[in-house]
């Protein structure tokens, strides 16, 4: 059976490379992947009904993320902590979890490579790159309607420039525990409105009156798929690890040659504090070209003693190249 899942995930990346690069512009690669993902996912019921877990609640950009990547028909888990998530994937309780790791204006999210730092298994499997595009929706039909706006803490500086016209100057806003949240609270009360994901106002049933509120266009949320089937290589991979570095003189150069010397292209390290480390030693998250059946790859590792966290297909803008 695992084969045979194998062999099918293979057909269908190989089908979706095929029609992008032949596309002749009547049909773009942006609609291929949502039809290639629902039949995907249609289809599963037939072999095997995959369980994911992802951070809750409902309505937000990583239930966004999941169901993009995993389609309508997977059983979904939504979980409240990166921890609990983390865990149900850990051991075996779902097939596959899908964890925040990067922003494009936050940086790392250090909780989630901590925890695969600390575990110290080959759990990434996939990675998935969503925009974060932000609709205001509000049963209102002018914004002058509008008085108070719910949305996470972090939403307002990130749709300050649409929050700044005059007919938004006095609406209160307030902070809510998450996006969906803030969409709910909205529905249910005269005069409101959410910053919001699109998934979290339809589902609250509030009508969308702007979309792609936000300050920067650009801004992207990278997820991880963990789980515990690693994909073979593909020629467009990406390897993640965990590097301890000494802390002597030079110490940081030499790892950081040790890439160059080997023609790897670093694409991001990061710092951060571990319980084992002694003598103000620092541990690295270090992501990097390649793939782990690539002999290169296998030394360094080999060589600076590195956990190795996975070694997966390289998304751009969440479309393979």
């Amino acid at each position: 059976m695992k084969t045979t899942r194998a062999l099918i995930g293979k057909i269908d990346d190989s089908i979706l490379d095929r029609l992008c690069r032949r596309g002749d512009g009547k049909l773009s690669a942006s609609a291929i992947v949502p039809v290639r993902r629902e039949i995907s996912s249609a289809s599963r019921p037939v072999r095997t009904r995959i369980k994911v877990a992802y951070l809750g609640p409902e309505g937000t950009f990583t239930h966004q993320a999941v169901l993009a990547r995993f389609g309508s028909s997977a059983d979904f888990v939504a979980s409240q902590t990166i921890d609990s998530v983390f865990d149900l994937v850990k051991n075996h309780t779902v097939d596959y979890a899908v964890l925040p790791v990067e922003n494009t204006l936050q940086g790392v999210v250090g909780q989630t490579v901590d925890l695969l730092g600390k575990a110290g298994l080959p759990l990434i499997v996939d990675e998935i790159v969503t925009p974060i595009n932000f609709v205001l929706a509000s049963r209102c039909d002018t914004l002058d309607e509008i008085r108070r706006i719910y949305s996470k803490r972090e939403a307002f500086p990130q749709c300050a420039k649409f929050l700044n016209q005059p007919a938004l100057a006095r609406v209160e806003h307030v902070h809510s525990t998450s996006t969906a949240e803030a969409a709910r609270q909205a529905a249910s009360e005269p005069g409101g409105a959410a910053l919001s994901p699109g998934i979290a106002a339809t589902m609250a049933g509030l009508p969308i009156r702007f979309r792609n509120v936000e300050n920067n266009a650009r801004n992207k949320t990278r997820f991880l798929v963990l789980g515990h089937r690693q994909p073979e290589r593909t020629g467009h991979d990406q390897t993640s690890v965990f590097g301890k570095v000494r802390n002597v003189v030079g110490g940081l150069v030499d790892l950081l040659r040790s890439f160059s010397d080997r023609g790897i292209n670093l694409t991001r390290i990061e710092s951060r504090p571990m319980d084992d480390a002694v003598d103000f030693e620092s541990w690295f998250y270090i992501n990097f070209d390649g793939h782990i059946d690539d002999e290169p790859v296998r030394e360094i590792i080999a060589e600076h003693d590195m956990i190795w966290l996975g070694s997966f297909r390289r998304r751009d803008g969440g479309m393979p190249r």
